[in-house]
């Protein structure tokens, strides 16, 4: 039998997909919610809608967690530019995705994410617990902070992190959005997981680098989220949240420069993918991970230890970073994600 799963979202339009994935391929027993790419409350609805989209398949509890950035020194960053402000791409009322609208809001069952994931690694017993995280890593650090009994430390298994870079930022020119927006939780949980108490516990780096070197071609992703052969709710639920972030090629801007490239990169898909079947990771380095917290132009960078640097110290490398995936199964899974 497996692990029991726990999934921390920030609720965009590519955590939407990431999770429809999830509740069809595994059973997931604990939704986490924490702002990132919309305010908490956005995601919280987000959250909601989709597992009521998918409510043939399971119903997970939901806990709501961070509203905001662990540190009050720098102000918390949002992506509305991408996801849109609601975090769903904005989908008007009268449109033809109004389906997204119709699906409604569910139920958040509590607001302690940090609580409820140490519970859940408390009563996994000798199942443990895979954490996937797809957003700022703020739940997870408060967790660690309160994890006064070690539940994390025991039961945690195996944690897959959407997040970082080797140097190539979306955000800024250096980081990553997700680390980008909590640099100080992200240096916690790495600092943490580095430390020998943690050595049983497996953790891989999803980082920016492998999603954009794994992208959804433009025909692959056009038929399966725009044209499907048979549209259903699902189909059109992914059609109407899509639009802003990865337009239909009819729509779009001749400059858009959300279709560049040769497909389209929808990261937290592929870092669910990847906890699904990590057997799916064609390659992979051993590094030492530490989160650039005061450059004036590399706060939120990942700063990597590969074992080329001579600077005589010696550190642990316990981080499995993502060099290289199996593309062909990624946009087999990625097909199915509009099925009835």
């Amino acid at each position: 039998m497996s692990s029991l799963l726990c999934i921390d979202t920030d609720a965009g339009v590519d955590d939407a997909y990431a999770l429809i994935l999830a509740l069809r391929g595994r059973k997931v027993d604990l939704l986490n919610c924490v702002a990132g790419n919309c305010n908490l409350q956005n995601v919280k609805t987000n959250v909601a809608k989709v597992v009521k989209l998918m409510s043939g398949s399971q119903k997970p509890r939901i806990s709501a967690g961070a509203d905001r950035p662990l540190s009050t020194k720098h102000p918390a960053v949002e992506a509305g530019y991408f996801h849109g402000r609601d975090g769903l791409g904005d989908v008007i009322s009268g449109t033809p995705g109004e389906v997204i609208l119709e699906v409604g809001e569910g139920q958040v069952d509590d607001d302690d994410a940090p609580g409820a994931l140490i519970d859940l690694c408390r009563r996994s017993g000798d199942l443990g617990v895979e954490l996937v995280t797809l957003g700022p890593l703020t739940n997870l650090a408060l967790a660690i902070q309160r994890d006064v009994n070690s539940e994390l430390r025991r039961k945690l298994k195996r944690i897959f992190i959407m997040g970082g870079s080797a140097g190539r930022g979306n955000v800024t020119r250096s980081a990553e959005f997700n680390i980008f927006a909590d640099p100080e939780a992200a240096s916690i949980c790495f600092s943490a997981l580095s430390s020998p108490e943690w050595e049983p516990c497996q953790v891989t780096v999803i980082s920016w680098d492998v999603c954009v070197s794994s992208p959804v071609p433009w025909d692959t992703f056009d038929k399966t989220i725009y044209m499907p052969n048979q549209p259903t709710p699902i189909s059109l639920f992914l059609a109407a949240i899509s639009t802003l972030s990865y337009p239909p090629p009819e729509t779009r801007p001749p400059d858009d420069g959300k279709r560049g490239g040769l497909g389209a990169v929808v990261c937290d898909a592929l870092a669910v993918f990847i906890a699904l079947n990590p057997d799916a990771i064609l390659e992979s380095k051993r590094v030492h991970v530490d989160v650039e917290l005061d450059g004036t132009l590399t706060r939120g960078q990942t700063v990597l230890d590969f074992g080329h640097a001579y600077d005589g110290l010696e550190r642990p490398k316990t981080v499995e970073w993502v060099t290289k995936i199996d593309l062909d199964r990624y946009c087999e899974a990625f097909k199915s994600l509009a099925d009835s």
